[in-house]
């Protein structure tokens, strides 16, 4: 039982891996123009306070 979690989180984070390798690859591969600004907008989430 514990070699089957320990599998499942190791397949896990080789999943969470391969995508940080694409995103990577991705922005690497973006050519911007001189000057350019980049910019990230976070927006708010919604909390229920109970």
């Amino acid at each position: 039982m514990i070699r089957e979690m320990a599998l499942a989180i190791a397949e896990g984070q080789i999943a969470l891996d391969m995508n940080s390798v694409q995103v990577a690859q991705t922005l690497a591969a973006t050519q911007l123009d001189v000057g350019s600004v980049v910019m990230y907008m976070k927006r708010p989430r919604m909390l229920t306070v109970m």
